[in-house]
């Protein structure tokens, strides 16, 4: 899950577990920032699918799209053309507008898809004590507005760094979110000398999941496209009288839209 460029290669690394949701079609189409994310979240699912085909894992782009945006809003002339052309901004506008239109549609998803399913949104960067390194006065307070926090962290134990990280999450998720980063994975930042790390998750409820029994699942075939079938969980229970089957799939498709 490595991003290409060396300084923000750990970006990608400790990611949540996360949701893609469908988004209330005005919601999406009033700022170019949001169709951006909606050609960034495809390219980045797909890209984790085709890269992990065993697993069954769903990522929030929006939450690394406003991770990098902050990046972008002070980048130099070289790295800023790469941002720009990660975050698929095709529209010409200032850095710092770019993250304006992130911050606005972050603010409306929190304001309407997260009415009834108690979204909660978690993004945190780090960068790691060793390197002569400070967060501005001027980033954080972008950051905090963007909703993300910004903190020095000490990876000499790469087994206490990592569980902080997952308690802090832990604790700001009402104990819903899992692990997020490993030991292993520290360390391997730590001996490619990568100063930042990026950790984001979702958490919600919904409300069919109160009829099923995350335990009672079963893995079953699942063929896409004619390709090889691959075992994909499938979660069995009742709502109501009515029986009901959802299967977990990888969302790929470009009909859906992603937060």
């Amino acid at each position: 899950n490595m991003i290409h460029w060396r300084l923000l290669s750990a970006l990608l690394v400790g990611l949540a577990i996360a949701l893609t949701l469908p988004v209330d079609g005005e919601l999406l189409a009033r700022s170019p920032a949001s169709v951006s994310s909606n050609r960034f979240g495809l390219r980045l699912t797909t890209k984790l699918g085709l890269t992990q085909p065993d697993a069954n894992v769903v990522v929030s782009p929006l939450l690394i799209q406003a991770a990098l945006s902050l990046l972008y809003a002070e980048s130099s002339s070289e790295y800023g053309s790469q941002l720009r052309q990660a975050l698929e901004l095709t529209h010409a506008s200032h850095p710092k507008l770019a993250v304006q239109d992130f911050e606005t549609l972050l603010t409306d998803l929190k304001q309407s898809a997260a009415i009834g399913c108690r979204l909660r949104l978690l993004s945190d960067l780090y960068a790691q004590q060793r390197f002569t390194f400070n967060f501005r006065n001027e980033f954080e307070t972008l950051a905090a507005r963007m909703g993300v926090g910004c903190h020095r962290l000490s990876w000499e134990s790469a087994s206490n760094a990592a569980q902080d990280i997952n308690y802090a999450f832990l604790s700001r998720s009402n104990f819903s979110l899992g692990e997020l980063v490993s030991a292993p994975q520290l360390e391997s930042l730590a001996e490619h000398n990568t100063p930042f790390l990026h950790v984001s998750g979702v958490t919600f409820r919904a409300p069919w999941a109160w009829a099923f029994d995350p335990t009672e699942t079963q893995s079953i075939n699942f063929f896409a496209g004619g390709n090889r079938p691959r075992l994909v969980d499938a979660m069995f229970g009742q709502h109501r009288i009515l029986p009901g089957k959802i299967l977990c799939c990888p969302a790929t498709s470009s009909t859906s839209e992603s937060f």
